[in-house]
């Protein structure tokens, strides 16, 4: 699996999650500054509410806007790895260890193979990329807590779920 690839389709989706938090913080704030929204008692809280939700959307729209610039800064590095790997003759999978910008491919007991990729943000993320479902993890999560410095051959264990680590890239 190409990770250039993949990590901008990570970025177009996270893109796409920032136009629709915008969008939705936009609303919100519309609703709560709407003259209609007027508190008319204290018990009427329609604005203030609407305001909160504006604030959260706010937040969102940032946390979102710093992931993307985290993922660009990965793919920069990755390309840098790829043209130093080229131009030493080295092989960029030689790094054997699982870490962040890894993409770490296991297979539970019943055979079933399962793609996670190590990122330090946007942890839960689900992203279809070149035929194949990856997780974005962050080391915080259980299963990302699992994965860092695993490698090749190695047994995961996470609340009774065993699973073997396939592939590192």
């Amino acid at each position: 699996m190409d990770k250039t690839i993949l990590i901008e389709d990570i970025i177009n989706q996270l893109q796409r999650q920032r136009q629709s938090s915008i969008a939705a913080a936009d609303v919100a704030k519309e609703t709560a500054t709407h003259s209609e929204n007027v508190a008319e008692n204290r018990y009427d809280t329609l604005g203030l509410e609407a305001s909160y939700l504006a604030h959260g959307q706010s937040l969102r729209t940032k946390e979102t806007e710093a992931s993307i610039e985290s993922f660009k800064a990965l793919g920069k590095n990755l390309s840098r790895d790829l043209l130093n790997s080229v131009s030493t003759n080295l092989d960029i999978r030689s790094s054997t260890l699982a870490q962040i910008g890894s993409l770490v491919q296991i297979e539970d007991p019943a055979g079933q193979h399962k793609w996670y990729f190590l990122a330090a943000r946007a942890g839960g993320l689900i992203i279809h990329s070149q035929n194949r479902e990856v997780f974005v993890l962050t080391p915080q999560a259980p299963m990302g807590k699992a994965l860092m410095g695993s490698e090749v051959g190695d047994e995961i264990n996470l609340n009774g779920y065993a699973a073997e680590v396939v592939e590192v890239t």
